[in-house]
């Protein structure tokens, strides 16, 4: 099985955050990010993303969804010319023809 290209949680402008009570993970374990592993932290480990915001002043925070975070993916891997692999390759020739 092929993965697909790993990117770092900066690079797409997101963190990881609890589900239970959305505060940011300080030390999470993993800081990057494959197109296969976005549904291991939302079904099995109870984490979900959120806009990148240093500010503690701005109390609206975005949280994205599952799908909204796939579509974060591929939009980085095609805006960047990053050599699609895995299943992202599959997705972006499908949606191509």
């Amino acid at each position: 099985m092929e993965w697909s290209p790993i990117i770092p949680f900066k690079d797409l402008g997101i963190e990881l955050c609890s589900a239970k009570n959305k505060r940011k993970l300080k030390r999470s374990i993993f800081d990057k990010l494959a197109y296969e592993s976005i549904p291991f932290y939302y079904e099995d480990w109870g984490q979900i993303f959120r806009k990148c915001c240093n500010n503690p002043c701005i109390e609206k925070k975005q949280y994205y969804s599952m799908e909204e975070i796939q579509g974060l993916y591929i939009k980085y891997i095609i805006d960047n010319g990053i050599k699609p692999t895995g299943a992202v390759k599959r997705i972006i020739e499908h949606s191509v023809s």
